[in-house]
């Protein structure tokens, strides 16, 4: 599929791959076509069911979700960045010095500033904090923050519900520029 640049699912190491299902891309491939998962008439399974197989047949589940998501776009299922509900989505992280109650509040803050929206309520003793930015087109930016070591942050976002049309690349640029904020010196 001819689409956004940038954004397809990224296979990760074939060794790796290997190491953790014992079979190769191809190999996995070939057993969900086999299955059946693409029918003649270019039907194909949704995303649950490929995900189920996988599962069935011995793939542990954040592998199945990876090999499902990599097959539907290598034969064309899903296009880079579609998620399972047809929308689109771009997303952006970036590890920060700075505590992860320190960052997630600074995110929130830098991210309801720009979009001139109240900053969402965070629980900030979870151990990976979130909130989520409701636009007015329907579309959801989400914040998510984990620790990275002592004292260090990885500050996540992802621009959600996105239509088709959506460029993806700009969306991602527009999410930098958001977690550039945590730049400025705390006061």
């Amino acid at each position: 599929m001819a689409r956004q640049q940038g954004v397809r699912a990224v296979r990760g190491s074939e060794e790796s791959l290997v190491e953790a299902t014992g079979a190769s891309y191809a190999q996995w491939f070939a057993k969900v076509d086999d299955a059946g998962a693409i029918a003649a008439d270019g039907t194909s399974w949704p995303h649950g069911r490929i995900a189920a197989f996988l599962v069935e047949e011995g793939v542990a589940g954040w592998w199945a979700q990876h090999l499902t998501v990599v097959y539907e776009q290598e034969r064309g299922i899903r296009a880079p960045g579609q998620r399972a509900d047809g929308t689109f989505s771009a997303s952006v992280s970036r590890t920060v010095d700075q505590p992860v109650p320190v960052a997630a509040e600074r995110a929130a803050g830098v991210v309801a500033d720009a979009l001139g929206v109240p900053a969402p309520s965070l629980n900030l003793a979870a151990k990976n904090p979130s909130g989520r930015f409701r636009r007015d087109d329907g579309s959801v930016i989400v914040l998510g923050v984990s620790p990275r070591g002592e004292g260090r942050s990885v500050v996540a976002l992802e621009h959600a519900g996105l239509d088709a049309d959506a460029d993806l690349d700009a969306v991602k640029a527009r999410l930098r520029e958001l977690l550039g904020g945590l730049d400025t010196p705390l006061a």
